[in-house]
């Protein structure tokens, strides 16, 4: 799943590359379904807008017009890339926006190791000097993901269609039963709330 680095680098990258403030011509869909709800005047009320700015609201993404702004979150997989008119699409690719500079912005939808803290304890039961390292960590690694361009671990591009590299950095995710860098003992994973934790047992006491 894209998380804020990754979101963030998007964002960097449709910036600049909508910079110019071009106008959206036209927009298709391929499917109506990718979320829910997508309003019945999707296209008509982006089209002849000119686009003024590309923000980011947590792991949302805002492309701003004028008259509207369109909201999108990257899901689990999804991914937001300029193309060329000639370039050939995707059967993943769900959502065209034609802009007046013969580019097309398309849409894709295919589908605490820092800190020393174990990640099943509660953030209730943190002391304060564990919290406190738990926000420091936090950052670090935030912008520390954000200047390797992201994490690409299965399908996550930015907008130029290139990888991330904060995955060469991993310390424990998605490194289960390998050796921890740091201390040399094995990672262990669990699922914690539907989802695949990883931790060093000797580095998060």
């Amino acid at each position: 799943m894209p998380e804020l680095p990754e979101v963030e680098t998007v964002r960097r990258g449709l910036e600049e590359m909508l910079e110019g403030q071009p106008t959206i011509e036209q927009v298709h869909l391929t499917r109506g379904d990718i979320r829910f709800p997508i309003p019945k005047n999707f296209a008509t009320a982006l089209e002849g807008a000119k686009i003024i700015g590309v923000r980011r609201r947590a792991k949302y993404l805002l492309i701003d017009t004028p008259q509207v702004t369109l909201l999108s979150h990257l899901g689990m997989t999804g991914s937001w890339r300029i193309e060329k008119e000639e370039s050939p699409h995707d059967k993943h690719d769900h959502c065209f926006i034609e802009l007046s500079d013969k580019r097309t912005l398309v849409f894709r939808d295919p589908r605490r190791f820092r800190a020393g803290i174990r990640p099943g304890k509660y953030a209730g039961k943190l002391s304060k000097l564990e919290a406190d390292k738990l926000v420091r960590a936090i950052q670090e690694v935030l912008l520390e993901a954000i200047t390797a361009g992201g994490s690409s671990i299965r399908d996550y591009k930015n907008a130029d269609g290139e990888s991330g590299a904060f995955q060469d950095s991993h310390q424990v995710y998605e490194r289960g039963g390998e050796p921890c860098r740091k201390c040399g003992k094995v990672i262990r994973m669990k699922t914690m709330g539907g989802r695949s934790t990883y931790w060093c047992a000797g580095c998060q006491a």
